[in-house]
């Protein structure tokens, strides 16, 4: 379950992927609302690139067969010219959406986005595990950010992951993980 559950498989996953990360940008509630992390313009090139090569943002939205809430990561490799030099051909870019409701003091919501650039293997290894166990994500997440995403207040966001991961390939093909265990909390205080 989640790396507060005390469930060392989970917290073993993350720290195994911590090390794969060859380029990471967050936003997370500031004293000025939502700011970047470091890498704040390469990131937001490296996101707008991926939102138009999936033509939408689509990063939650209603499985068509059992109308239940997905969350998706859309995957994909990095052209950007001003970008391309910094990383292999085959690294791929991850894109982590998440939203949190009633963030600020006039109940907005905030989405948080969230951008992770590994090889093209350990991407591989990195959603093979994510479709196993679902959680993986969240507690890397949690890991780059150095503990959980924070509404204005200072208290942990308020996160709702659906029921299940998709991820979303730029060559058009999707993969779906297992379902979240019952009750998990993707970003625990």
């Amino acid at each position: 379950m989640a790396e507060t559950d005390g469930n060392s498989e989970v917290k073993n996953n993350s720290e195994k992927f911590l090390e794969k990360v060859k380029f990471e940008a967050r936003t997370n509630w500031g004293p000025k609302g939502l700011e970047y992390s470091e890498n704040k313009d390469a990131a937001i090139d490296l996101m707008t690139q991926i939102i138009s090569r999936n033509n939408s943002v689509r990063f939650f939205h209603f499985d068509e067969k059992k109308h239940t809430p997905v969350f998706l990561i859309p995957l994909s490799s990095i052209t950007y010219p001003p970008l391309s030099p910094k990383f292999d051909k085959q690294d791929t870019a991850m894109l982590i959406d998440i939203t949190s409701r009633n963030t600020d003091h006039f109940k907005r919501d905030a989405t948080f986005p969230n951008l992770i650039v590994m090889s093209k293997e350990d991407t591989n290894d990195f959603v093979n595990a994510a479709k196993e166990d679902p959680t993986i994500p969240f507690s890397l997440l949690r890991k780059l950010n150095n503990g959980p995403f924070k509404r204005e207040a200072g208290d942990a966001a308020k996160i709702d992951p659906g029921t299940h991961l998709e991820f979303f390939h730029e060559n058009g093909t999707t993969s779906l993980s297992k379902a979240f265990p019952p009750e998990f909390n993707p970003n625990p205080a």
